[in-house]
């Protein structure tokens, strides 16, 4: 399948730099600053799912282009995102569940702005960013005690991967967690 998307006033963060914009050699970026943009995408997708009793598993595949009415270079949007998961259950007592996703890396330049609020002038350098591709493996365990009560532990970035949904800020590793769902 495929699909056309557009996105209106997409948040973009930009790094952020603490520099004299006349001074074109940049240190470490300060911190990331949102800015705004109309962003469309075209895309591909293959998708596949398979059922029985006790198994549910299946996956998804996209490929995507992005272009943008406001010229931006980049738009934080990877080209590739990639998803498996697999739940087992027992007696729908007992459930486990499993799920796999990739996204691509994402670099280049939306236009850095210095702390000031001043926008990179055309003459310096250009400055690029780059953020790495992302992969993370989640799982969970519930176990039904009756209608209305349930127990489950879930653990989250399983591979302890640093991944970066926005340039600079860096996800937290492994996480566990535990709790009761009650519905009344």
């Amino acid at each position: 399948s495929g699909g056309y998307s557009m996105y209106r006033n997409k948040p973009v963060f930009a790094p952020v730099f603490l520099q004299d914009p006349e001074n074109p050699a940049l240190g470490e970026p300060l911190g990331v600053s949102p800015h705004y943009f109309d962003v469309n995408r075209l895309s591909v997708n293959l998708e596949a799912f398979w059922k029985s009793s006790e198994v549910t598993t299946g996956g998804e595949f996209r490929y995507s282009w992005y272009f943008s009415p406001d010229n931006l270079a980049t738009t934080e949007l990877p080209a590739v995102t990639a998803r498996y998961y697999v739940r087992y259950s027992w007696k729908e007592r007992v459930i486990a569940s499993a799920e796999f996703n990739y996204r691509s890396a994402i670099s280049g330049d939306p236009g850095c702005w210095y702390a000031d609020g001043v926008r990179i002038s055309t003459g310096a350098a250009p400055v690029t960013y780059s953020v790495p591709a992302i992969t993370t493996l989640d799982a969970d365990v519930n176990y039904v005690v009756s209608d209305h009560l349930m127990v489950y532990v879930k653990a989250g970035n399983i591979l302890n991967s640093r991944n970066q949904y926005v340039p600079l800020y860096i996800e937290p590793g492994l996480n566990i967690g535990a709790g009761l769902t009650v519905t009344f």
